[in-house]
Parts: C-alpha cells; structure tokens; sequence
C-alpha cells in the first residue's frame, strides 16, 4: 500500500505530536515524520523512542516540504504557530 501522505511534519513532538507521529509510522501513512520543537531535547526523545522519522528545529523548511501539517502545540501558542507558518504551507 502506498502511504497517503508521503510527508508529514508535527509541530509539537509531545504527547499528543508523539502519538500521532508514531501511528503514522507503524501504520505506513507516511514514508517520513518530521517532528518539529523547540528543544534539541525534546526532539532527541522523540527520535530516540521513534515517534519521527527525523527531527527538525526549523519549522519553515519543515512545513514547506510536507504534504500534511499537524499542529500539536498548546493551546496558547497554536494561533501563533498557524500565523508562522500560513506564508509556508503548500
């Protein structure tokens, strides 16, 4: 089967960014996860556990090459997120 979304970046690697990252993996609904943070930390467990397929700092280049984007952030910074990155979505 082919996945349906070749790339996907989640902006928030956490629980909830984390999670769905994983499904789309272990399911083959992507080819690539682009798990996108803030921290060299937390993107480092993200990859670590294998919740992304690679980890990025940069949310423009990220956003740009994907075909799906999820927002996974906390409620007080989705508004901003979704204005940074409008200019950059395909």
């Amino acid at each position: 089967m082919k996945a349906p979304w070749p790339t996907v970046a989640i902006i928030g690697v956490g629980l909830i960014g984390g999670s769905i990252g994983a499904a789309l993996l272990t399911r083959k609904l992507a080819r690539r996860v682009i798990g996108i943070g803030r921290t060299k930390t937390s993107l480092r467990e993200a990859s670590r556990r294998k919740l992304v397929s690679e980890t990025s700092l940069d949310i423009m280049s990220s956003v740009s090459e994907a075909d799906l984007v999820i927002v996974a952030t906390s409620l007080s910074t989705i508004s901003a997120t979704l204005e940074a990155i409008d200019a950059f979505v395909r």
